[in-house]
């Protein structure tokens, strides 16, 4: 119940393969019954009393060898007949065109009866989540650094941005339904938590494809970062994405960060934008430039000061008494 079509069918043909192994078995049991013993060694209908108590010593080693043989001889049986019994599976369960959508995560609609399952599988994938990010940035770097945009690096951030959209509707969708059930109190606050990272999370990821679109929008259109300006998002980047680093440890690792580190990396990286933003304005008071190429730029340093402030409200989830 509940489960997926290719799930169904494997128990479709779990209890197909045995109830086909209990037919023929059924009329060979007195047969099958007689071999038990030889092969155990021992009779099974041996018994012992200990102390006034009755036992049969061998009857264990003789269950565990019927077992086993009815196993074997079943698989031996239906090994000619696999591709036959997938068809009659295929048919008989046919796909759900709704259902066997693309799924990223491993929730499962049967895991909502235990919440605290729920919560474990969430985290995996929150950090999952966050390994992604880790990659979309290193493909940025990739692209900034080439001074255009590197097919292989592009086609991963923009595949990366959809996965992630996906995996927050998944694990929101799983979180939310747990939370309307009868939860502790530290499961409740533990699923509030998850969900904050989750659209914290994918709001990053997000900003990463606009930064990408913008350098493509600028290639589309004969204009490139210069050397001075590559270099200047590329060291913004860098302090971006090694505050993300460490904010995403604490994820993984669930442990608490310092405040005043927080703030004060935040701060760093906010000095660094204004920095940044005052030399350009400064810029175009001097030299002429295309509108284009300083819009963009513009925004791609929003676009890292946006960065850091979803990665300070993750961090803040780490601040506060859990």
């Amino acid at each position: 119940l509940g489960a997926t079509t290719n799930a169904k069918r494997a128990a479709y043909a779990h209890t197909l393969i045995k109830f086909i192994g209990l037919l023929w078995v059924l009329p060979l049991f007195g047969f099958f019954i007689k071999i038990i013993p030889v092969i155990v060694g021992e009779d099974i209908n041996t018994v012992r009393i200990l102390n006034g108590v009755e036992s049969f010593p061998y009857i264990i080693q003789g269950i565990a060898v019927a077992h086993t043989m009815f196993n074997i001889i079943n698989v031996i049986f239906h090994v000619p007949f696999v591709s036959h019994l997938a068809a009659f599976l295929e048919r008989t369960v046919p796909d759900d065109s709704k259902e066997d959508q693309v799924r990223l995560t491993r929730f499962d609609v049967r895991m909502l009866a235990t919440p605290v399952i729920i919560l474990e599988q969430s985290k995996r994938e929150i950090i999952n989540m966050g390994n992604i990010i880790t990659e979309m940035l290193d493909d940025l770097k990739n692209v900034i650094n080439s001074g255009q945009a590197v097919e292989d690096s592009m086609k991963n951030i923009f595949r990366r941005e959809e996965e992630l959209d996906t995996m927050q509707k998944e694990i929101t969708t799983f979180l939310i339904s747990i939370m309307s059930s009868d939860l502790a109190h530290s499961q409740t606050l533990e699923a509030q938590a998850q969900l904050r990272i989750v659209d914290e999370y994918e709001s990053v990821s997000d900003y990463i494809a606009n930064i990408l679109k913008l350098i493509l929008k600028l290639r589309d259109n004969d204009l490139k970062l210069n050397e001075v300006k590559r270099k200047e998002i590329d060291k913004l980047h860098d302090q971006v994405v090694q505050y993300f680093s460490v904010i995403n440890r604490a994820v993984v690792k669930d442990k608490k960060l310092e405040s005043p580190f927080v703030y004060s990396e935040g701060k760093s990286i906010t000095h660094h934008f204004r920095e940044l933003r005052s030399r350009h304005l400064q810029r175009l008071s001097r030299t002429k430039m295309d509108p284009l190429m300083s819009v963009s730029y513009m925004n791609m340093l929003n676009s890292y000061r946006r960065i850091r402030d979803h990665i300070i409200n993750v961090a803040e989830i780490y601040i506060e008494e859990r």
